[in-house]
């Protein structure tokens, strides 16, 4: 990743820009576009409508002033959660990168950043991921393990 490229904590004024992520994390094989209508589903508007500032965490990456990454977690309870849930105690990892700008090394500069800044503030994050989606072999590579399999995805756990 070249110095065009800026990775900060996202900006108050931003919160809105996890819509768009949130639908670019959406992870479906085969190059199948989906209506951006999935953003209604409860089950997927949570990843946006639930971030709080105040005790959630996002980072972004900026290239010429424009958005063209995030990640963030946002902690859970039981009774409102996403498909990486594990505990109201671990937040829930998601993670996007523009089209144009993957295998560029963001995404893995976002996450490196994205841990190291998190262990201060809880032991450990979990994700779900598609089992055919390629960014798995990245969680892998920093640590991440397979908590739970489930039939399309694995559920993963990263610890201190």
């Amino acid at each position: 990743m070249n110095e065009d490229y800026k990775i900060r904590k996202i900006k108050g004024n931003e919160i809105y820009f996890l819509k768009d992520f949130t639908y670019y994390a959406i992870y479906v094989g085969n190059n199948i576009t989906i209506s951006k209508d999935i953003l209604k589903d409860p089950n997927i508007k949570i990843y946006y409508e639930n971030f709080k500032l105040n005790k959630d965490i996002c980072y972004v990456c900026e290239h010429k002033g424009k958005i063209i990454a995030m990640i963030w977690s946002i902690l859970f309870d039981d009774n409102i959660h996403g498909y990486g849930y594990v505990s109201k105690e671990i937040p829930e990892l998601c993670m996007s990168v523009e089209k144009n700008y993957r295998n560029k090394g963001i995404g893995e500069n976002l996450l490196k950043i994205f841990l190291l800044n998190l262990k201060p503030m809880y032991d450990s994050v979990s994700l779900s991921v598609s089992k055919d989606n390629y960014a798995k072999d990245l969680y892998l590579k920093y640590g991440f393990k397979i908590y739970k399999e489930n039939k399309d995805d694995y559920i993963m756990l990263s610890e201190k």
